[in-house]
């Protein structure tokens, strides 16, 4: 695993959830108060200036229905973390995954 796969898989991440939110005609603020976040948490998520939790990923496949995609990019964000699992924020994920 390197930085720039965990770079790209955050970057997909990101992406899908913009890409998802757009579609469903929501700004980042409507958005966040469908999840039960803060606005600048997921503007700070979709700029990758945080990375995104369990609990988030979660939210947004649910608000945003998906039909999965979201989930799959955090589990591939996820599964590019490796041995460095507790950093990125996937401690609850892997624990449940292995």
């Amino acid at each position: 695993m390197t930085d720039t796969l965990i770079e790209r898989a955050a970057d997909e991440f990101a992406s899908a959830l913009m890409h998802w939110r757009s579609e469903r005609g929501m700004s980042k603020k409507q958005l966040a108060a469908e999840m039960g976040f803060d606005p600048s948490y997921v503007s700070h998520v979709e700029a990758r200036r945080h990375r995104p939790t369990e609990d988030f990923a979660r939210r947004a496949e649910a608000v945003l229905a998906s039909g999965g995609v979201i989930w799959q990019r955090f589990r591939d964000y996820c599964s590019q973390a490796g041995n460095n699992w507790q950093t990125y924020d996937c401690a609850k994920f892997v624990a449940r995954s292995t």
